[in-house]
């Protein structure tokens, strides 16, 4: 039996299981009782280039069930209905409303159009002879047949209202029922939707309101919804490739944090420090940053309030479950600047824009995330809405090669007062669902993008773009599976492994014998714990410490390497006089190679910058590439991170009734060529050695504890991403020490 989870825009879970009963629902907070849905493919005159297999009894060979684990949708041929719903009291159940079986069946679909696509390529009789490239495409569409718990034709009238299902059927007929035996959906026509409908209240499909015209600053335009309110959280949404829920907010001038009420994939608060800051320091952050402030200028106290009291712009906060990582303004074209300087002819009147910045180093490289989610939500919040452009400044070449990797083409140049600008369009090409790009690519799926632009592109002529969607299929092709799921470039990091086991080799090949050492157990084992280059790696300790010893000047870098100086800020509280009030706070940039300190907002300790890790690997004598650290950082940086997180599971027990801000990290070390007792026991046993060691000590509101991490490496992951195991847990050099471990050992914790 095959399980999977499917992960509604409002938090909301449910697990989808096959049985021979057909495929069962379970919602995992009760929302909703366990129903069943049928799903079956029919034959049809229009059949796909795929051949279907033959059917095992001919008495039924016009209807195939399709269970099991290898389950392919057909193009146009699968039928699905809610064939039962289960009672959760087996003594009494409550009859289901419309609502619910709405509910139920938008859950459904919303997992069936997660499933592989079926090739467009039809091969009807009449293009027998015509060659593949050629022949013509069809759409992906499921029928809806009035069965099981939809067999009431009021049931599919309320659905039809709704917008959940349609009829090719426009007659009046003369059997009432008739006309409702066959509706269907479309994968277009389902991410269409808006969730609200069925997520957040009962009511009917919203009809847009009566069209009337205002003036602003000269420009004749629509009257304009009101938008969300400061802090109101507009858009969730579940991104697979990604494994976290985007959400976009309004930004807030409060002087406290917005807090996050919405849904959330992991337990583990990483980057948790950015949740404690208020919408204007996290902007003031941001726009201090070199790379944001060549393009944005200096941060100005009023530059949020401006923003907010713009006609016809909302100040945006992106966040990746639940943490902010950059600031988005959405704008309506036909009012703004830049449809003043193109014109009416170009800027329709329910066209927007978007303006964008990635304040969060680790945030960066998710652009087919958060650019086709935002167009998403701006094509569902008005359906009016045809097309979505951005217009950035001629010399930001990095964004520039960003819009056209996914699905945008310049359309020409815009002068404005302040800046020349290339003003993008999206393409006209058929894109897959904006969350699920990625993570169907890997299984060699194509899909389509959920808003049906063809069919609105009627109401706009003259327009280039209007049948366009943000998102490029070409960037989400299986080569580069991960190149949106992790901050590593792993095609760099195998060559580099490669490289670097090749310099190995030839480097003991050549080294001379050594002299006999002592015969001794200890050195025996310590001989056979090499430093190999992960050692290397991890043996490099991360931030700079008054305990550690002057090294001797590094050398340059490498001319044209382009190092990278900027430091990604950790989620490790440091506890030292410079953050626990005790002391003065070091001045100077927190992200600057040159503060060695915590950072003054957050408190915590700060990573090194490429440069400053490539330095001190050549301060060692270490044969380091300047190509590896784009890296190495990244993987030295996460496994640090999940250290942390692994101690601050130790520490939860004992401070769950304590008042103090949580454990902070005191200092540490690397002792990479020296094996715990643990690990020289399990080595006696055969099992391997870790690469690695780190020795930490953690401040508990006041009280030392010494950690030990041992790092051993996995099994690569599927998708070609590292794998780490780490063995963390408290020295045994103290009574508090052997208490936690003795502890958990029993279970108590």
């Amino acid at each position: 039996m095959v399980s999977r989870r499917v992960r509604l825009p409002n938090g909301q879970k449910f697990t989808a299981s096959e049985d021979f009963a057909g495929i069962i629902f379970k919602s995992t907070n009760n929302a909703l009782p366990e129903w069943t849905i049928t799903v079956a493919a029919q034959n049809a005159s229009t059949a796909p280039l795929t051949p279907e297999p033959p059917a095992v009894d001919s008495e039924r060979s016009s209807k195939r069930h399709c269970f099991g684990t290898l389950y392919t949708p057909t193009l146009e041929n699968d039928s699905l209905y809610i064939s039962s719903v289960s009672a959760q009291n087996a003594e009494f159940m409550a009859p289901v409303s419309t609502q619910e079986l709405a509910l139920m069946l938008y859950t459904s679909l919303y997992w069936y159009f997660q499933q592989p696509a079926p090739r467009k390529t039809t091969n009807p009789k009449a293009a027998h002879s015509t060659p593949i490239a050629g022949k013509p495409l069809g759409e992906w569409r499921v029928t809806i047949p009035r069965q099981g718990c939809l067999e009431d034709p009021e049931v599919m009238a309320e659905l039809e209202s709704m917008g959940l299902v349609s009829s090719m059927d426009s007659t009046v007929g003369i059997d009432e029922a008739a006309g409702w035996d066959n509706m269907f959906v479309t994968q277009r026509m389902f991410w269409q939707l808006p969730e609200s409908l069925f997520l957040q209240s009962s009511r009917r499909h919203a009809y847009p309101p009566a069209l009337m015209y205002i003036r602003t600053n000269g420009i004749l335009h629509p009257v304009r919804p009101k938008p969300p309110r400061m802090g109101e959280a507009f858009y969730h949404r579940f991104v697979p490739s990604i494994g976290e829920f985007i959400s976009f907010r309004v930004a807030s001038t409060s002087p406290q944090p917005v807090r996050y009420t919405g849904p959330r994939e992991s337990s583990v608060l990483v980057n948790d420090h950015l949740r404690a800051m208020s919408d204007m320091q996290l902007i003031k952050r941001w726009m201090a940053k070199p790379r944001v402030k060549e393009f944005w200028g200096d941060y100005t106290d009023d530059f949020l309030p401006v923003a907010l009291k713009t006609p016809g712009s909302i100040p945006v906060i992106g966040l990746w479950d639940g943490v902010p990582f950059g600031f988005f303004q959405v704008y309506w074209v036909k009012e703004d600047i830049l449809g003043q300087h193109v014109g009416g002819a170009v800027a329709d009147g329910f066209d927007r824009g978007l303006h964008v910045f990635i304040g969060e180093d680790w945030a960066r490289g998710r652009v087919p995330q958060w650019l086709s989610s935002l167009a998403h939500w701006c094509f569902t919040s008005e359906n009016r809405t045809m097309s979505v452009c951005l217009e950035p400044r001629v010399d930001n070449a990095r964004f520039l090669k960003r819009l056209e990797e996914n699905g945008f083409y310049r359309e020409r140049q815009v002068t404005f007062p302040h800046k020349q600008s290339w003003m993008f369009w999206p393409l006209s090409t058929g894109i897959p669902p904006t969350e699920y790009s990625t993570a169907r690519a890997k299984m060699g799926a194509s899909e389509t993008c959920p808003v049906d632009h063809k069919a609105m592109a009627a109401a706009k002529p003259a327009s280039p773009s209007a049948d366009v969607c943000p998102v490029d299929h070409k960037a989400a092709k299986p080569a580069s599976p991960s190149a949106d799921v992790c901050p590593v470039d792993h095609t760099a990091r195998e060559a580099w492994l490669k490289q670097a086991r090749a310099a190995s080799a030839a480097a003991e090949a050549a080294a001379p014998s050594a002299p006999a050492a002592p015969s001794t157990a200890a050195s025996s084992t310590a001989a056979t714990h090499r430093k190999s280059w992960s050692a290397t790696l991890w043996s490099y300790v991360p931030f700079t410490t008054s305990s550690a010893p002057t090294p001797p000047p590094a050398p340059p870098a490498r001319r044209g390497s382009a190092l990278g100086v900027d430091r990604e800020i950790s989620t490790i509280p440091r506890a030292s006089p410079a953050t626990d009030g005790q002391g003065p706070v070091r001045a100077g940039p927190s992200n600057h190679e040159v503060e060695t300190g915590a950072d003054p907002v957050s408190g915590n300790w700060i990573y090194p910058s490429e440069k400053m890790f490539f330095d001190a690997m050549k301060r060692k004598g270490l044969d380091a590439r300047a190509n590896d650290m784009k890296t190495v950082v990244p993987i030295h940086n996460a496994v640090n991170e999940r250290a942390w997180q692994e101690i601050k599971e130790w520490e939860a027990p004992y401070l769950a009734a304590s008042k103090c801000a949580g454990p902070k990290l005191h200092s540490f070390a690397g002792l990479s060529t020296q094996l715990t007792p643990r690990a020289r026991f399990n080595s006696l046993l055969g099992y391997q050695t870790p690469f690695d060691r780190h020795d930490w000590v953690v401040d508990r509101c006041g009280q030392t504890i010494d950690y030990v991490i041992d790092f051993y490496p996995g099994k690569p992951k599927p998708n070609g991403m590292p794998s780490f195991y780490l063995d963390v847990r408290p020295k045994l050099n103290s009574w508090e020490g052997v208490k936690m471990r003795f502890l958990r050992g029993i279970g108590v914790y």
